[in-house]
């Protein structure tokens, strides 16, 4: 939905959109006749879908940035899956065959892709706690938590 907006390819709104905020490269690209959104302008209209598709209820909506996005708007049930490192790199490996150290590498790129990103929203909207409800994936099945879910819906009026 994004890239139809922006009229770009997703791989470079996705490049975008993780990138660091420089002010001078912002000013910068302001002055290019080219129409790659910024990485701000990338955010904006992300958080602009998703508090669409929220208030519009009955959505799934996933990750940190989605649920500060949609925080004040009623209805809603944010939850955090985590679980250890060791265990997300087993997982990791074992879902893309690929060897553990291999997945470690992967795993820990992404935690510091993550740390980054969590320092934005922490500045933008500093809601503590931010999830209602957090799980670890390592002492659940997935099916149980969705059926737990179920429960925390229908306990609020929601489902």
């Amino acid at each position: 939905r994004l890239a139809e907006q922006m009229h770009g390819p997703l791989e470079v709104l996705e490049h975008q959109r993780r990138e660091e905020p420089r002010f001078f490269k912002e000013f910068m690209r302001q002055l290019s006749p080219e129409e790659t959104p910024s990485c701000w302008e990338l955010r904006r209209r992300i958080a602009s879908i998703i508090r669409g598709l929220a208030g519009d209820g009955h959505a799934i909506i996933v990750g940190h940035g989605g649920a500060c996005a949609a925080q004040d708007i009623p209805g809603g049930l944010s939850i955090r899956l985590e679980a250890p490192q060791s265990w997300r790199v087993r997982q990791f490996a074992r879902s893309r065959k690929i060897a553990e150290s291999d997945a470690a590498h992967i795993v820990r790129e992404g935690e510091r892709e993550r740390e980054y990103l969590q320092k934005i929203y922490n500045l933008r909207s500093p809601r503590c706690p931010v999830f209602d409800i957090v799980y670890n994936c390592s002492a659940f099945t997935l099916d149980e938590i969705a059926r737990h879910c179920v429960c925390l819906m229908r306990i609020r009026n929601i489902a």
